[in-house]
């Protein structure tokens, strides 16, 4: 529904004609039902094929950020996945291991912020998206490989 509803709203407020948005709709409905069938539950092979359409559209958008973030993210994704079972990370951490994964998590956005003014904006923007991406998925796994008793883990 919401996928429907941003299509009609790029219609309503005039940054697209209809059968540009209804193109855009048979486009995703072909890629999410090639990807269903071929990746299934393979997380980690769907974010190497999120990477090379994410490659693929650098040109199409002339490097900008959003592109550059898409090629990191999905590599991280790929990265994290293909080494991790999703299945194998704690269904309910405690309270305390929730703190420690907020903290870690807002310790590496102040380091992402210092580093975004001292690196190459491209370079920053795939490095901070890969690391973040498959950060999600790593972490927790980490922290729950290694229980941290004094964390109530």
């Amino acid at each position: 529904a919401v996928i429907f509803l941003v299509g009609l709203s790029r219609i309503v407020i005039g940054v697209h004609y209809a059968g540009d948005v209804l193109a855009g709709y048979i486009v995703g409905a072909v890629i999410l039902a090639s990807l269903w069938t071929t990746v299934r539950q393979r997380a980690g092979v769907a974010c190497l094929v999120a990477a090379v359409v994410a490659v693929g559209t650098i040109p199409i958008t002339a490097g900008t950020e959003y592109a550059l973030l898409g090629v990191g993210g999905s590599l991280g994704g790929a990265s994290a996945l293909l080494r991790v079972d999703p299945g194998d990370l704690p269904e309910s951490p405690s309270v305390a291991m929730t703190a420690v994964f907020v903290a870690a998590g807002l310790g590496f956005l102040g380091v992402t912020y210092w580093l975004s003014s001292t690196l190459d904006a491209a370079l920053f923007a795939i490095a901070a998206s890969f690391a973040l991406v498959a950060g999600v998925f790593l972490f927790p796994r980490l922290l729950s490989a290694r229980p941290l008793a004094a964390f109530g883990a």
